[in-house]
């Protein structure tokens, strides 16, 4: 279980990530800015690898992967949350 805080939806907010074990931590890393950055949902693994150290190709493998398990649809050329996962994997502390 990994800790994010978070002002996802309501501020001030703990937001725990109760994520598979058989994603990266790279992997998570992706998601978790994906559900946090409004900017970041719905965007492109050049939009992200612009946010970060990493080389674009390697943001689209992630994605990628996190498409292929579920957490994240394509949607034309750009990435977005799969918000029917959220629930699944999230837990509110106040």
């Amino acid at each position: 279980m990994r800790r994010i805080a978070s002002d996802f939806y309501t501020g001030g907010a703990n937001m725990i990530l109760q994520m598979d074990k058989d994603l990266s931590l790279e992997e998570i890393g992706v998601f978790a800015t994906m559900v946090n950055l409004p900017e970041a949902d719905y965007t492109t693994a050049e939009y992200l690898a612009a946010q970060s150290s990493d080389k674009a190709e390697y943001i689209e493998t992630l994605l990628c992967s996190l498409l292929e398990k579920g957490y994240v649809l394509k949607v034309g050329e750009k990435y977005a949350v799969n918000k029917e996962m959220i629930p699944q994997i999230v837990k509110w502390e106040v």
